[in-house]
């Protein structure tokens, strides 16, 4: 998964997700077990980003509630890169349908307006 958007310095980037788990969901990183198995873990996870976005890597270890007050941690590992051509095509897109649906909306409304009060204009 991936968030595409331009930065306050007008760069376009995306965000990639690499690992999303839940301490007891399984997948890539191991939550119990010895310190060398979540390093190996971890490097497992690291050798999946592209080398030239492995220095801004994040990696984000949280604890989220439960049933009855119960606590489980969870992970996320992102790195940010420069977005692509296609990428940046596909939110103009999905600009252009919110901007349209947003105008139809509006419209709707302003004959709603003008049906009950007529055009004093």
């Amino acid at each position: 998964m991936s968030r595409t958007y331009k930065t306050s310095d007008g760069a376009w980037v995306t965000k990639v997700l690499v690992v999303e788990q839940e301490q007891y969901n399984g997948g890539g990183f191991v939550f119990d077990g010895s310190l060398a198995d979540v390093r190996a873990s971890l490097e497992a996870i690291w050798t999946n980003i592209p080398e030239a976005y492995r220095d801004n890597a994040q990696c984000e270890i949280s604890s989220v509630g439960g049933y009855e007050n119960s606590h489980y941690a969870s992970i996320e590992v992102t790195y940010i890169r420069p977005a692509t051509d296609e990428e940046i095509a596909a939110v103009a897109e999905v600009l252009k349908a919110r901007l349209a649906q947003t105008r139809r909306a509006e419209l709707a409304a302003y004959e709603a307006l003008r049906a009950k009060y007529g055009d004093k204009s």
